[in-house]
């Protein structure tokens, strides 16, 4: 069988990926925490600006924030709101997030390499046969570290589970360059009008498609809108969001994995946790 490692990545391990003193970076696009997606930074604002539905909720959630309210609470009391208007504010804080955690992908990193980098070099060269990198991120910042060492593109779905690498990369939260078709979008070609005339619950095609961005025009492919497919921190969320093929190569992996590295996971998602259920 050989040596299995799994790597469970967390929001921690973007927020400390990189070091001054190694790599150039923006404090700008510093990588947020849970609790800071809707923080006052004048690049979070710039983009929170192109979703003025999100941009409404954003008083709310900053002050519930700040008077100590979890922000997975804040925004399940969105997500099950009744009022249509309401509902069509929340539909908006994925598009938020998309482009908000594309954006720092992005920028954050200016010039030099990341913690990522190290990770995916020094296990390279480890005795492991076979290593998961399990993440709950939806940045491209392991996609990123993996590309430089393998020449590898993530243009397509079967690639993240590594050809013929030794490793595979399992997203189980979605990626800010994924998208769902949403089968009951208006044909138009902006995602706030589609939320201006929807009258219904919007209803998802269940396959994901790796988009080109996460950008407005990336959501658009010939006359389908792809919402982002990535989830939305709620409190006693319960779902992936990835392909049921990679979650399933994930579960099959840990049933036998001989061991594990955990870097900035809270260990607070309990459907992450009964997956590790086997293995506990």
């Amino acid at each position: 069988m050989g040596r299995k490692l799994a790597v469970i990545l967390g929001a921690g391990s973007s927020y400390d990926c990189v070091t001054g003193i190694v790599t150039d970076y923006d404090t700008n696009y510093w990588p947020p925490l849970t609790k800071d997606l809707f923080a006052f930074r004048s690049s979070f604002n710039a983009i929170l600006r192109n979703y003025p539905r999100a941009e409404a909720l954003s008083d709310q959630i900053r002050t519930r924030v700040a008077a100590g309210e979890n922000l997975e609470s804040i925004l399940r009391s969105f997500e099950g709101e009744r009022n249509t208007f309401i509902k069509r504010q929340y539909y908006a804080i994925p598009l938020y997030l998309q482009e908000l955690i594309g954006e720092v992908s992005a920028h954050y990193v200016k010039a030099g390499p990341t913690k990522f980098d190290t990770l995916v070099g020094a296990l390279e060269r480890s005795s492991y046969d076979r290593i998961l990198y399990l993440t709950l991120n939806y940045d491209l910042f392991i996609e990123t570290a993996l590309t430089r060492l393998y020449f590898i593109n993530f243009s397509e779905l079967r690639n993240y589970l590594g050809l013929n690498f030794k490793w595979r990369l399992i997203k189980l939260h979605g990626s800010v360059n994924w998208g769902r078709r949403m089968v009951n979008a208006p044909n138009m070609k902006n995602s706030g009008d589609i939320f201006n005339y929807m009258t219904d619950e919007p209803v998802f095609d269940s396959d994901v498609r790796v988009l080109g961005g996460w950008e407005e025009s990336s959501r658009f492919i010939g006359d389908f809108f792809y919402y982002p497919a990535i989830t939305v921190p709620l409190e006693g969320k319960d779902e992936f969001v990835c392909p049921r093929e990679h979650s399933d190569h994930a579960e099959g992996f840990l049933q036998d994995c001989t061991d594990f590295l955990v870097i900035g996971f809270s260990a607070l998602d309990g459907h992450v946790l009964k997956l590790l259920e086997p293995v506990s």
